[in-house]
């Protein structure tokens, strides 16, 4: 447990001065945000062009 948590003293040199660990778990973040919207965008995308087809049969 990290006692300096969420205190004056919680800085980048209770760990060495290296943020590796939050550069991964940003890794991490970004490529679960890169898929959910490429996910939403897919399922929007193919939600209008039903819209557009239906709309556009005589």
């Amino acid at each position: 447990m990290n006692r300096l948590a969420s205190t004056a003293n919680d800085t980048t040199a209770t760990f060495g001065n290296q943020a590796l660990h939050a550069l991964k778990f940003a890794q991490l973040v970004l490529a679960c945000a890169m898929k959910l919207g490429s996910d939403w965008a897919r399922r929007a995308l193919r939600g209008a062009w039903a819209r557009a087809s239906v709309s556009k049969r005589p």
